[in-house]
């Protein structure tokens, strides 16, 4: 049951439950505000555009950062 939605905040993304409300992680790394995010068809990966050009990838189950990709 319930789901998941993701949101943009200044310098990171949030995973939210939609089930309960609360959030479940935080996926930070940027250092400008984010204009895009993805999940992988796998779910397995979220990444993240922001305004400077910098995408950053994230496992989406631990959070931990696997990837950056700098304009």
């Amino acid at each position: 049951g319930g789901g998941q939605s993701l949101q943009f905040r200044p310098g990171e993304v949030q995973l939210w439950s939609l089930e309960n409300g609360g959030q479940i992680r935080t996926f930070a790394g940027h250092t400008a505000n984010v204009w895009s995010v993805a999940v992988s068809p796998n779910a397995k990966w979220v990444a993240s555009g922001a305004y400077n050009g910098r995408v950053l990838v994230h496992d989406l189950e631990t959070g931990n950062q696997i990837a950056a990709i700098e304009k």
